[in-house]
Parts: structure tokens; sequence; C-alpha cells
């Protein structure tokens, strides 16, 4: 049997029915065409899954996956795509965690995970290097995440790393997302397929070398792209600093389920005021060396005491939607989603919409149980999200997805800004080029409205950056961002796609210039990638190559999607 490199070249296949758990060879030719991460993913979806069954069914198949490049001298690779026909939106349903997970599953010799059938009993998945098993859960069942990691690190020893669903998975919410490490989530109902198949969580311990194919020219690259992290001021005195929130003061954000708007410079907290307030200390998924992630104590108040970590652009930014005004709310609010295992996106577009309804007359206290949605209570936010996570009550509606509560009440469908099932971009108050290619990029994302997928980076925009963009025009390899914007949304979808498959970090601010290896020192946005996939595997890519591998992954999301009902004339789930 030929070497392997780059690649670890074995794929566990898990069969929660059987118990029976198998190893085997990735295929070479696959690995080649589909590179890894989202791309092995989505060619095993589209190859096993049956456009009739149930997302909660036994017969949904779950994946998880990183890429060639995890655990080499490449920084910002340890991450993990997790796979599955989502019971959130009906479609393809993918999200991209970090933390320590990553690098140790592929170090314990493996690059991808498929998971079927549905064990009778609550049960977790065990690795140790080549030792792989599955065993009892019961005693975990009913624990949120935290719980739960701390009883599997004192059965395994704390060297180890974590995939957990909480009460949310276990209670099907269909938005239930897995959380990595306690901090770190990959969404898209991903959890509830967990808790629908009875796998409570996945415990790895990995210590195994991974073999690259010229050592000599992965460190080369690998010291070249820290030493460009290390020196940009951008990414190491900003990012490495603030972490996303950074541009919370200078974005606009909507409010209110897109009731209110809020200009550049009048969010009501930055990120200076987040680390001020909250923040103990700054951590970095396993090689990484950006550290953009804070872990954070609330020192006042009502939930004094409350630690988390993860306060990304995402959760304080989008997070004006529902209503929460000041870091320490949207602190206790992370802990109780990372807890329950449901996913901040989703969270924010439920109770934004819920509570938007409910102001305007279109529900009433009698569809909420009694329950008063007033933008103002803060503490009504984190006992409704308790509710959802339990499914009880009102929670029990809102855990269907935002969709599906629009679908009771016909006249909040007209306030149900989504595409193919999740909220994505929203109303856009300034028709430019630059907004629009979010509105298109959302729109065809074959995963659902999402901002992560595709649209400008902010290399078009960061003076730092701005450099690259203007050379690269000039040279005809990028469009620029004035011109007709779907060359612009393509750009950012094969971006997207190649970081995705790699493994490699896009952090909640969307930057080329972090998801593809060294853009600068080629002088092309897929060269660096291509120099670093030939070094590690021992393959010699192109540039060519590159993009035509993520047009493959591409089209074969789409024609995913189309098996499952996507159609260019549908709207909202079916949208584009």
């Amino acid at each position: 049997m030929t070497e392997i490199y780059g690649w670890s070249g074995v794929v566990l296949r898990v069969d929660m029915t059987k118990g029976t758990i198998r190893k085997e060879r990735l295929d070479p030719e696959v690995a080649r065409k589909f590179i890894g991460g989202r791309g092995l993913n989505s060619k095993v979806l589209f190859d096993e899954i049956d456009s009739k069954i149930d997302p909660l069914s036994s017969s949904n198949v779950l994946c998880f996956a990183v890429g060639p490049l995890t655990s080499t001298w490449i920084p910002q690779t340890s991450r993990m795509m997790v796979s599955t026909l989502s019971p959130y939106t009906g479609i393809l349903g993918d999200g991209n965690a970090g933390g320590r997970f990553p690098g140790y599953l592929k170090h314990a010799g493996y690059d991808q995970i498929i998971v079927t059938g549905r064990s009778e009993s609550p049960k977790y998945l065990w690795i140790d290097n080549d030792v792989v098993k599955l065993k009892d859960a019961s005693h975990l069942w009913g624990k949120n995440v935290n719980e739960a990691v701390m009883l599997l690190e004192k059965k395994n020893g704390r060297d180890i790393a974590t995939a957990c669903i909480g009460k949310g998975g276990e209670n099907l919410v269909r938005w239930a997302t897995a959380i990595f490490d306690r901090v770190s989530s990959a969404t898209r109902g991903a959890g509830a397929v967990m808790g629908s198949k009875n796998l409570k969580a996945i415990a790895v311990r990995g210590t195994k070398p991974v073999k690259v194919r010229d050592k000599a020219k992965m460190y080369e690259i690998g010291q070249a792209d820290r030493k460009w992290f290390s020196k940009d001021k951008w990414i190491h005195d900003i990012v490495g600093e603030l972490g996303s929130p950074c541009v919370m003061k200078d974005s606009p954000h909507g409010a209110h389920h897109f009731d209110k708007a809020i200009g550049i410079g009048d969010a009501p907290f930055g990120a200076e005021d987040i680390k001020a307030r909250l923040e103990v200390s700054r951590k970095a998924c396993y090689n990484c060396v950006i550290h953009c992630k804070d872990w954070y104590e609330v020192v006042s108040g009502l939930h004094t005491g409350v630690r988390g970590g993860g306060l990304e652009v995402t959760v304080v930014g989008l997070g004006l939607q529902t209503g929460i005004q000041t870091p320490e709310g949207f602190a206790v609010w992370k802990k109780l989603l990372d807890e329950n295992g449901i996913c901040v996106q989703a969270g924010i577009d439920a109770l934004a919409l819920a509570y938007f309804c409910y102001q305007h007359g279109i529900i009433t206290k009698k569809d909420t149980d009694g329950l008063k949605l007033d933008w103002a209570d803060q503490e009504g936010k984190f006992k409704l999200t308790e509710m959802i996570a339990r499914r009880e009550g009102f929670g029990n509606t809102l855990a269907e997805g935002f969709y599906n509560f629009g679908k009771l009440y016909p006249e909040a469908m007209k306030y149900v800004y989504g595409q193919k099932g999740m909220m994505g971009v929203g109303p856009v108050a300034s028709p430019d080029n630059f907004s629009m290619t979010f509105v298109l990029g959302s729109a065809t994302s074959t995963r659902g409205g999402d901002n992560l997928r595709t649209g400008p980076s902010l290399l078009h925009i960061l003076p730092s950056h701005k450099r690259w963009a203007e050379k690269f025009v000039k040279q005809g390899i990028i469009p620029d961002v004035f011109t007709p914007i779907a060359p612009i949304v393509q750009l950012g979808q094969r971006v997207s796609v190649l970081a995705d498959s790699i493994s490699r970090c896009k952090t909640g601010l969307w930057d080329y210039s972090i998801a593809v290896p060294l853009m600068g020192k080629y002088g092309h946005p897929y060269r660096g990638t291509a120099e670093a996939l030939s070094a590690a595997t021992g393959l010699q890519y192109s540039s060519d190559d590159l993009i035509e591998a993520a047009d493959r992954i591409t089209s074969l999301e789409r024609a995913f999607n189309v098996r499952q009902g996507i159609t260019s004339t549908s709207t909202h789930k079916f949208c584009c």
C-alpha cells in the first residue's frame, strides 16, 4: 500500500445501532479531489443520505472531519467540520468548530468520523490513539456540557479533547449544536442529530506525529505564515488583543429583529469594554498564534461568578437583535447556550423574532404561555433559553426554529428574513455593492443564510491589507469590490470552501488573509494553499487545481440541496 502523507489515511465508521466501529482506508482519489474537512463530509452526505429521510431518524449520517494541514506546521488549522442533513433547515447542515479536538483527532490518526444508526442507550465514543470504543454514557445523560466534560476528564484524564451535547441535543432542539472543548460550537443542528443517535459525546486523546512529505518545505511555509501573523498589526495587536468584537464600534448593527438600526460608532459597548469588565485571560485553539478567544468572568451583579469563553462578534454584535445590551448580559447568555448545547446564531434568530412578534401584537401571552416578552427584560431571555433547551411551554415552540415558528403565524412570516431556513442577512439599509455581495452570498450559500460562507473580505477594506487587494485587482486575480457583485461572491465562496476543507480558521471576521495561507507572500489567493498542500501530501497542487476542487465541492453541495427540494423559484426555506 502506498504511504499517505498529510492525511492520516484512516476513516472511523461508527454504527450506533450495531455498536460496531470499523476503520476504513481513506480513498486517495477522493482525498485529492475533495481535500478534507468540508469536502470529505459533503461527499459522504451526497453518497449516503436518501432525500426522503427524517433528519432525526437513525437513517441520517453525521460526519466529523479535519484537513490535511491540521496539526502540521501551518498555524490556524485546528478546525473541525461537522456535517449532516440538518433537522433545522432540511438541507445540508454543516458547522465549523475549533479548540483542541481537531488537532487531537488528527494526532490520534484519523481524518474523519462517520456516525450512523441509533443506539438503544446513551453512549460516548472514546478514542485513545488506536483504541476506539463506544462506552456507556448513562451517567452523562441529563448533564449540561460542562458537567459531562468534567466527568469525562475525571475518568479519562485532563489531556483529552471533547465534543459534547447538552440538554438541547438530548431533547432534540432542532438547532442544538455540538460543543467542542466547552465553548466552541458546530452549528446547524448537529447536536440534535447526536441526541437522536444517543451519542452524548466524543472524547479523544491523540499523541501520534503527523506525517508530511516535505518536512523542510512545510517548516519553511509554516514559519513564514507565523512570522506574518506576528508582524501584522491588525492581526497581532488588535484581533489578538480584542478578538472579533474589535469591529463592534466600527460596524452598523440591527437591533430588535431589525426594528432598530444602530449606526457606526453607536453600539452600546465595544471590545474594550468587554476586555475591561470581563476578561480573565486570552486563549488560542490548538496550533493557533492569534489568541482571539477570550475567557471571562462576571464580577458584579446578579450573576457574579459566571465564567465562560468565546464572546465573539457573532454573539455580541448580531446578538443585539435580542435586546440584550451589556457585556455581562451576553456573558451569562453565552454560558447558558454553551452549557445547554444550543446554537448562538439560531438562538438570536428565534428570540429576536418571538420578541418582535410579541411587541407588534402578532402573538400574545396566550401564545407564550403567559410569558411577557419585553425587550428590556434580560432575565426573561435567560429563562426562555432554558425553556427551549428543556422543550418546556413556549420554549418547545421556539425549539423548532425561527422558520417553523413563523409558519405558525402567517403575519410573522413577513418578518422571517431567511434564506433556506436560516436568518443570514436581513434587511439592508444601503444597497451598495459592498452590502449586496453579502445579500447574494447569503442567498446562494449552500447551508442557508450565512455571514461566513462568502461575500467581500476585510481584505478589501483594511488599510494594512488593502494594498494586496489593489495589487490583485490590477493583475486581474480578484475582482474589485465596486464591480458587479457575482465575481466577488464566487471568490468568497471558493476561499470559504478551501478554508473549510484544509481546516483553516476564518475567524468571525471573515478575513481572506487568515482563511488562506500566505496570500501576500505568494501574490495570489490560492498559491500559498497549493504550496502547503503539495508539501504536506507530496501531490502537486496548483491554484487551478484548488479552484476546480472548490467548485467541485460547491456543486456537490448544491446537488445535495436540489435533491432535498431546493429550486430556483423557491422562497424562504428554499430560496435561491
